[in-house]
């Protein structure tokens, strides 16, 4: 990949091109999400206010970061090469000061917007969703209406606003979130009204969700003819009830799941903003508890990440996220700035089990996120005694492999010290710079 090298959510320290995570599962750092590499982002993956000053001046400053966007511009596409198909547009809606941070080249940021309710001018802005033809949502909270922009590769430029104050279709009462699918109908949540109002791509409104809904907010969708879909399917998630609730429903609003924070084993979480990515797991912001929770497609709870804090793997308040499914590039936003990673994958609980009555060993761990998967065992020398998978693609959940005592020739090994090694690769854009490695060592 080349260098996603000035989006306004880039920036801090990156870790090393290779592996990462070798050792006993308690000795290495979580790596549900990891740094990209240096190469492609100058060892950088955090911005704070010291940055956009670097790049802006005086212009703004980071003031209450809300909704994220990412996007791959056509303006910018060389159809003649893959080699800049990361380079992203970034939009950030800076809701305090009432504008949108955006990056106009890859090098050089843009501000649009000031308070006010008239043509270029927000009132406490909060979602945001664009595509890659240029076109840009913004939930204009505070105006009761969405704005349209257009990206026209250098610039963002007023397009006009849908929607007023009322409670009457096409109105708003303090709009929040705002999602795109692939057809350019935008959906958004209509909090203050309780209810999804969903808008053809020439502001035309189609219909709403409504039913068991309570002050929507965040909220995202993928659908069937999304090209980065590895299902397929259509859905759209958001996030209601304060925060204590995520639910999701079809595209006719039919509920399909749901869950509550209750079971992310964190009674106090409060769900701010979503997002989907290629495999369908979804993702949302803890503002409360400084981290970020991952939901696989069934809504079944996978892993918690992040802590409060301002080193590495840590926020303080997360609240917008983007995710740009091709290459699974995390982009989330935190009280003063902004942090960039790549999805990754970990190893969660793994068990190593003899098998008494039989002789062998069964080995059990948790994926956090789909992966090229190899379970070895080992003498305690490092020779290979038998591989029981290699490079396997296995999906995110749990895993269970058994072996029966015996090498790769089918004798029966003796007794004495061997190593159980598992080594995870996830499939996005991290394959072949990041290895989650874990070795234990068991006594036959």
């Amino acid at each position: 990949m080349s260098g996603n090298r000035a989006v306004w959510v880039l920036l801090s320290v990156g870790l090393l091109v290779g592996f990462v995570g070798l050792g006993r599962a308690s000795d290495v750092p979580p790596t549900t999400l990891v740094f990209p590499t240096f190469l492609h982002s100058w060892g950088m993956h955090k911005a704070t206010t010291r940055h956009l000053f670097l790049f802006v001046g005086l212009k703004t400053k980071f003031d209450d970061p809300q909704g994220l966007a990412a996007v791959r511009l056509r303006a910018w596409d060389d159809p003649s090469t893959e080699s800049d198909d990361d380079e992203l547009t970034v939009y950030g809606v800076n809701s305090g000061s009432h504008n949108i941070i955006y990056n106009t080249s890859m090098f050089s940021l843009g501000v649009c917007g000031e308070e006010g309710e008239g043509e270029g001018q927000f009132r406490d802005p909060r979602g945001i969703a664009a595509d890659q033809d240029g076109n840009v949502y913004v939930a204009d909270t505070g105006n009761h209406r969405v704005v349209q922009l257009f990206n026209t590769g250098h610039e963002l430029i007023w397009v006009g606003t849908v929607g007023s104050a009322g409670d009457a279709p096409g109105h708003f009462k303090s709009p929040f979130g705002v999602a795109l699918d692939s057809q350019g109908r935008f959906y958004i949540t209509d909090t203050a009204n309780h209810r999804i109002q969903i808008f053809d791509n020439q502001g035309q409104f189609l219909r709403q969700i409504s039913g068991d809904l309570s002050d929507p907010k965040g909220i995202a969708v993928i659908d069937s003819a999304e090209r980065w879909s590895y299902y397929g399917q259509t859905y759209l998630c958001v996030v209601d009830s304060g925060g204590r609730r995520l639910q999701k429903f079809s595209a006719q609003g039919v509920l399909l799941q749901r869950t509550s924070c209750y079971q992310t084993g964190m009674p106090e979480a409060q769900f701010g903003y979503v997002a989907i990515d290629y495999y369908g797991n979804v993702w949302v912001t803890d503002e409360r508890n400084h981290c970020l929770h991952k939901f696989d497609r069934q809504l079944n709870f996978v892993v918690s990440f992040g802590r409060k804090g301002k080193d590495d793997r840590e926020f303080i308040s997360p609240r917008g996220l983007a995710i740009w499914r091709r290459f699974g590039q995390v982009f989330v936003a935190e009280e003063a700035g902004a942090q960039y990673y790549w999805v990754g994958v970990d190893l969660l609980c793994p068990q190593i089990r003899s098998v008494e009555e039989r002789g062998g060993l069964t080995i059990s761990f948790v994926l956090t996120e789909r992966a090229y998967l190899t379970v070895e065992i080992r003498d305690d020398h490092g020779d290979l005694v038998k591989a029981l998978i290699v490079n396997k693609q296995e999906p995110i959940g749990s895993c269970e492999y058994r072996w029966d005592g015996r090498g790769v020739g089918g004798e029966v090994v003796p007794p004495g010290q061997y190593r159980v090694r598992i080594v995870a690769e996830p499939t996005y854009s991290s394959y072949h710079y990041f290895r989650k490695i874990i070795e234990e060592r068991v006594k036959l």
